[in-house]
């Protein structure tokens, strides 16, 4: 994929705001209710996807002990399973929590027959029109940091289709334009790189339970497999599904198509009965790779959730099959990979204990900032934990974790952390968190506090602060940073959205550095 320039981008963009014009606004439902089954980075998996009535571009509300401490957009869906992109939070987002959407008009029942749940596409009992939603969005960041920064202006444009060839064609795309104008020690360069994200085309069954999606895509049902370039086929109905794929990876930094990543595979999920109260998911798979002709990575993986008003848990196991090269150089023919174990046990509504495994070798995650906080919980995350949470007369929440690895690299940690939350006509939140590990010759302590602040109703002001130390052995001295940030979102009438951020880092190895933040979208 070769890089454009902005006026194609702009093109695109006015192309989106008249197709905007013909929008076909959806019908209100009565809100169904599910639990927040992983969550990753600024992701955040549910349990229900396009057979229960969720699409692309939904919002999500998030509850904790009924107050609302989140919201969502809905970004991929598979049949009974949802990936969501955080908007904003008060509070940090757990597993078990309630999750309230609003699905989809359901077909009316045929001659006395129940209804099937909602696929996505499905129009109820209305007349099927095609419908085009989206997002075209501005940004700017400014990093400075050392005497040398960076300016970049970006634009965004995300659409999604639905119900195009009289209901059974959908389409998506996400493509990102950013161009950067690097300065210092007296030097100056540009460059400009547009990355597309998603550009997929699905022909499907009206009811779903058929489809092929052909395009740059995800799928949440492919373990380890984030974004390919390929075709993914899939058929089953409300209980089961079965898939098989083949692809190439895009390149790791300019998102262009390559073929040096090759890779094709198989999946097959199960769900249990949509009524039921307790949710539960099984995916199998396996999937195969090779780059160069040569075998790249070889592996099945297994992932299961269960959710349940008290309990809820997630596994996730990955098996790698070595052969070729890996075994002339001595590894042996099966290891197990890449294990995530998740439990929370909640007996009453203000108290819940949680306990877990994580020896996952990389987490792919994609964020508009990583914090020093951010990146103490990456690089600390591995291990076994035990936790406990309890709600305090409403309005506040306490939490505290243990954690710990075995040899060869022995450590330790844990982390307590304290929330007031909702308080007053303002809403104002107040959080503060203390953490430290140890282990491996190293030791690393985190403070940090925070508050956040709603101005009105359409409006969030938050702020954050602390100080990260580390010492090595080997060193002998402290490394000290601090930090602190100030946030603003602001939703402008009910389509506009903007917000924007500022960021000072000092001290540490990393030395000075401050970061500007801003955009501007329009959703339709």
């Amino acid at each position: 994929m070769r890089i454009i320039h902005g006026h194609v981008l702009l093109a695109a963009l006015t192309a989106a705001t008249l197709a905007a014009a013909v929008v076909t606004a959806r019908a209100e439902t009565a809100p169904a209710a599910t639990k927040v089954s992983y969550v990753a980075g600024g992701s955040v998996y549910a349990g229900v996807g396009a057979l229960d009535g969720v699409q692309p571009g939904d919002t999500v509300q998030v509850l904790h002990d009924g107050t609302q401490v989140a919201l969502l957009k809905v970004s991929v869906v598979a049949s009974h399973r949802a990936s969501c992109d955080t908007l904003w939070t008060h509070a940090p987002v757990a597993v078990g929590d309630e999750l309230r959407y609003r699905p989809h008009d359901a077909p009316k029942p045929v001659d006395g027959a129940p209804p099937r749940p909602f696929a996505a596409g499905q129009g109820g009992t209305r007349q099927r029109h095609a419908r085009l939603r989206g997002r075209v969005g501005a940004s700017w960041l400014s990093v400075q940091a050392g005497g040398v920064g960076f300016q970049q202006p970006g634009l965004d444009l995300r659409l999604d289709g639905f119900d195009a060839g009289g209901g059974h064609v959908d389409l998506s795309f996400d493509m990102r334009n950013r161009r950067t104008v690097r300065t210092g020690f007296g030097t100056s360069s540009t460059t400009e790189l547009s990355r597309v994200y998603r550009a997929a085309l699905v022909v499907r069954s009206v009811d779903s339970h058929q489809s092929v999606t052909i395009g740059r895509q995800t799928s949440a049902s492919l373990s380890s497999v984030s974004l390919f370039d390929g075709v993914l086929a899939q058929t089953g109905n409300e209980r089961h599904a079965f898939g098989v794929f083949s692809g190439t990876e895009p390149d790791p930094t300019s998102y262009a198509v390559s073929r040096d990543i090759v890779q094709s595979g198989a999946f097959m999920d199960f769900h249990s009965p949509l009524a039921s109260e307790r949710r539960a998911q099984v995916s199998l798979g396996a999937i195969t790779s090779q780059e160069a002709g040569q075998p790249n990575r070889d592996f099945m993986f297994a992932l299961a959730n269960w959710s349940a008003r008290q309990l809820s848990s997630t596994f996730t196991q990955e098996v790698d099959w070595n052969r070729g090269w890996k075994r002339a150089l001595g590894e042996p023919a099966i290891t197990p990979t890449s294990t995530f174990w998740t439990a929370r046990y909640a007996p009453v509504t203000w108290f819940g204990a949680s306990t877990g495994f994580d020896n996952r070798r990389n987490v792919r995650l994609y964020r508009d900032r990583i914090t020093p906080a951010d990146q103490f919980d990456d690089a600390y995350r591995q291990g076994a934990w035990v936790g406990s949470d309890a709600s305090v007369l409403g309005r506040l929440h306490v939490s505290g974790e243990v954690r710990g690895s075995g040899a060869p690299d022995r450590s330790s940690s844990w982390s307590v952390g304290a929330e007031a939350y909702r308080l007053g006509v303002m809403h104002l939140t107040l959080n503060g968190r203390a953490s430290r590990f140890g282990g491996s010759g190293i030791v690393s302590r985190l403070w940090s506090a925070g508050f956040g602040v709603d101005p009105s109703a359409f409006s969030h002001l938050s702020a954050s602060g602390g100080v990260r130390s580390t010492i090595v052995s080997t060193v002998g001295t402290w490394d000290t940073q601090d930090w602190g940030s100030m946030d603003l979102d602001v939703t402008l009438g009910r389509r506009w959205y903007a917000n924007g951020s500022y960021e000072r880092d000092q001290g540490g190895s990393g030395g000075d550095s401050q970061q500007v933040q801003a955009g501007l979208s329009w959703r339709f």
